[in-house]
């Protein structure tokens, strides 16, 4: 009878703590601790009467105690299970259950065993594993179950529970979303997440700060930088009203808008923030990615040593928590790479990158989107060192990994198709490279932003080649975009921009308005030397840019200067044997050339030539240009059939090169008409 009594109670017990959480009330939780603690009180000390051994079995009293704490434990996690509605430890709780089953089943060993050949011993085994088993696959079921259907069956679809769990699923997929470069769909996630905080009417939970952040971040990812802004500063304005002390959301919050800082050109903004969550932080991995963004600023700023530091902090961040091949520790060393780059180590980029590519072929696979990202840095630095077999090879792997992972909308497979079309460009390949532009301009015009940085290399691109084919009306277009993109995206006095002025002041020269484009140079020689330093090749091709405007403007003084000052740079920064180098030596020979020193400028264009050759080992127009010019100096010194054969050999490359008549060959034509007169 006491034991029918005991279960009883202990059953209403359990009902009436089910019933108090359905109420979902502040006191509820309380009242269900209060519940859980008597039960397991109740099946401790009347473990004794429930499962009631008979006095033949050995150890009978204190097997029976021992079940009935058992039983209460799992009462107890039972009823804490179905109370916290979300599991988001399932180790912990697989943990407790395979303790409890072990020590069960133990114990059915212990009574087995001391108690063997004994009749009673059976009837009341298969009574204590009834009584331990039943709520013990009932906890193993709730455990199983997944939340939003165990939160349905306990609470409803329409309790605040389901609503919380909901909220949690928003903003976990907006930050999905951002990361995928979806930003429509992760704003609207996180204004869903946001919408369920206040019907829930939780505006004042940690909760709904983080539906905040979530839509901060995807405002950010989207290129929103004054809207992340406010959103970040609601949630610092909350948590300050809230809360004595900064909560997790608030150093997240902060943390984002150090991003945030950080992405329209507020560095110093930005570093004080970051700062502060540094301060903060004492996980080794929050910190390396502190210290990447910090480097990131820093190399904004033109602080290249400092970034270089900075990465290299980072670094030592990650391997102290254990994160050597993670996806973030790759993108530290691309970035460090970068920097590299911008100091002219190219060298030490290369081996940075090649260490970074055997790290994620061998964490992640040589197919992978890590991989893939890796081989677009290593093609570009191989297009900028002029190694275009090499960079092809990788844009090709990077392109092909993409398409396959990501699709053809993705950011990275069309990074990877920009490469790819920009090593096109260098080689003269202009029936790959035209069609492909082409095509990744729709897509980014369908789905990223007109003034994104993808979108602005495209435009960078397309120009550069139209400069190619003398369309100066179309290049005009391309370069305009460009710089309004850029300027708009990171503002006015940034390196990016100055790229992007350098550009539209070549067209300025092209179309005789030089003194345009001696400002425009002037300016991103400014931006530049304040970035990155006087002795670096970005420096070096616009001086080279500015000295072609002094050339044409008869200031040959001053372009002979800058000619030999680019020259210098080139050669210590990327050696006698580059392209662009060879630019400056052909530069150099039209200079001379103008001055009437016809032999010292065929000597300057045969230069070029040879390293012209030896690059690109087929036709191309840098090719044809200096041949041109060559044939130029061979009829002012009355050679005419050198000039004819030279003329004709430029002629050769631009029909070869071009599917329709190219401006230079109504050139080529007139000055061997005039070479006929003579």
């Amino acid at each position: 009878m006491k034991q029918k009594t005991l279960e009883i109670i202990a059953f209403s017990l359990f009902l009436l703590a089910l019933i108090s959480l359905r109420t979902e009330s502040s006191i509820a939780y309380a009242f269900s601790i209060i519940i859980r603690l008597i039960l397991f009180l109740l099946f401790s000390i009347g473990g004794y009467l429930i499962f009631n051994a008979p006095q033949e079995i050995r150890f009978g009293r204190f097997l029976s105690v021992l079940n009935g704490i058992i039983l209460g434990v799992v009462c107890f996690f039972i009823l804490e299970v179905i109370t916290v509605s979300v599991i988001y430890n399932s180790k912990l709780i697989w943990s407790i259950i395979s303790i409890i089953s072990i020590l069960i089943a133990i114990l059915m060993l212990i009574l087995f065993l001391s108690n063997y050949g004994k009749k009673e011993v059976k009837s009341y085994l298969r009574a204590v594993v009834i009584r331990n088993s039943v709520p013990l696959i009932f906890l193993v079921l709730l455990t199983l179950l997944p939340n939003k259907f165990r939160t349905t069956i306990f609470y409803g679809s329409n309790s605040n529970k389901y609503k919380s769990i909901l909220q949690e699923e928003c903003i976990q997929n907006a930050f999905e979303q951002a990361e995928r470069n979806e930003t429509d769909k992760s704003v609207e996630s996180a204004l869903l997440a946001i919408h369920y905080g206040r019907v829930r009417e939780d505006t004042l939970e940690e909760l709904y700060q983080s539906s905040l952040n979530a839509l901060g971040y995807s405002y950010y990812i989207a290129g929103q930088y004054e809207k992340s802004d406010s959103v970040f500063r609601c949630v610092l304005a909350l948590s300050n009203s809230l809360f004595s002390e900064p909560t997790h959301q608030y150093h997240t919050a902060i943390y984002y808008m150090g991003l945030n800082y950080s992405a329209y050109g507020s560095y110093r903004q930005s570093d004080s923030l970051l700062q502060i969550c540094l301060e903060q932080s004492y996980d080794p991995s929050k910190k390396a990615d502190i210290f990447q963004r910090l480097a990131y600023n820093a190399n904004c700023r033109g602080q290249l040593k400092k970034a270089d530091s900075l990465y290299r902090a980072s670094l030592n961040s990650y391997k102290d928590a254990e994160f050597e091949n993670s996806e973030n520790i790759l993108s530290t060393m691309e970035e460090m790479g970068s920097n590299l780059e911008d100091m002219s180590m190219f060298s030490a980029a290369d081996s940075l990158y090649t260490l970074a590519l055997k790290k994620a072929n061998d964490h992640f696979g040589e197919n992978s989107s890590e991989s893939a990202v890796i081989l677009n840095y290593l093609a570009n630095l191989h297009r900028v060192l002029a190694e275009y077999d090499k960079a092809q090879t990788f844009a090709l792997k990077s392109r092909e990994i993409n398409k396959k992972i990501s699709g053809v909308n993705s950011s990275q497979y069309l990074y990877s198709c920009l490469n790819l079309a920009s090593i096109e460009i260098s080689l003269s390949e202009y029936n790959d490279a035209e069609p492909l532009l082409l095509k990744t301009l729709a897509t980014i015009e369908e789905h990223f932003n007109e003034n994104s940085p993808l979108a602005a290399i495209t435009y960078d691109n397309l120009a550069d080649m139209y400069e190619d084919f003398d369309d100066f009306d179309r290049a005009e277009i391309y370069t305009e975009k460009s710089l309004k993109a850029r300027s708009l995206w990171y503002g006015n006095y940034h390196l990016q921009t100055a790229g992007s002025m350098k550009n539209r002041a070549y067209i300025y020269y092209c179309r005789g308005n030089y003194e345009v484009a001696d400002s425009l140079y002037r300016r991103a020689l400014q931006i530049e030397k304040r970035f990155l330093g006087a002795i670096t090749p970005v420096y070096a091709k616009t001086l080279n840019g500015l000295g072609l405007v002094m050339t044409a403007t008869k200031s040959f003084g001053k372009a002979d200067t800058l000619f030999i000052y680019a020259a210098a740079i080139l050669k210590t920064t990327k050696g006698t044997r580059h392209p662009d180098y060879g630019t400056v030596l052909q530069n150099q020979g039209i200079l001379l050339t103008k001055e009437g020193h016809l032999d010292h400028a065929e000597t300057y264009l045969n230069n070029a030539l040879s390293i012209y050759k030896a690059t690109f080992k087929t036709q191309n127009t840098l090719i044809a240009e200096t041949l041109i010019h060559q044939a130029r100096i061979q009829s002012q010194k009355k050679r005419f059939n050198n000039a004819r054969q030279l003329y004709n050999e430029a002629s050769g490359i631009y029909k070869n090169l071009f599917h329709f008549k190219h401006p230079k060959l109504a050139v080529i034509e007139a000055e061997l008409a005039g070479i006929a007169k003579k």
